[in-house]
């Protein structure tokens, strides 16, 4: 299998790793399952492996795979969220992109982590985010933001994200401010 990219990462078989065959690591059936896994040239990626069951849920499944690559690819550039993103060519529910080294919100904000003007980047970055004509939708969820190890917040899952362009004004302006409020709500 091979990707859309110049390095070949060979996507792999996520069914172990998804708990599906009596694994470690039970899921939810509609949950995808995301892998840290290394490139042939070293760099280490994120495969995100939407479920692929019985039609019409495999089609579904597919369109939300192909929504967050096409989400991704419009915010790609923005220095908090994930680059290179990329499809397998031969598995449309798998998409890949640049690993972020840091740490889940949860656990900085546990250990004391987080620096004092982490929420006013990330307050930031989210305006950014609308310049791109993205809104994300789940900024509340902490586990969609990272603490990077520099200390710079970095914005992932863009599975719910919506281009602004589709929306009318008044419920575009709505979204910006649901967005906003969930980075208060962190």
């Amino acid at each position: 299998m091979s990707i859309h990219s110049t390095d070949l990462l060979k996507c792999i078989d996520l069914r172990d790793q998804a708990g599906e065959e009596g694994g470690r690591f039970p899921r939810r059936w509609y949950k995808p399952v995301t892998a840290v896994i290394h490139s042939q040239n070293g760099d280490k990626r994120v495969m995100k492996k939407y479920p692929n069951g019985v039609f019409p849920l495999s089609l579904y499944f597919r369109m939300l795979a192909n929504h967050e690559y096409r989400m991704l690819i419009r915010a790609d550039g923005a220095a908090f969220t994930p680059s290179l993103a990329s499809r397998c060519s031969d598995d449309p529910w798998t998409i890949t992109y640049r690993y972020i080294d840091g740490i889940g919100l949860k656990d900085a904000f546990r250990k004391s982590a987080i620096p004092e003007d982490f929420f006013v980047k990330l307050y930031t970055s989210v305006q950014q985010l609308h310049r791109y004509g993205i809104v994300h939708l789940d900024l509340g969820n902490s586990d969609n933001v990272l603490c990077s190890t520099s200390g710079d917040p970095k914005i992932f899952d863009f599975g719910s994200a919506l281009p602004l362009y589709l929306l009318p004004r008044s419920i575009g302006s709505w979204a910006r401010k649901r967005d906003l409020l969930g980075v208060l709500k962190l």
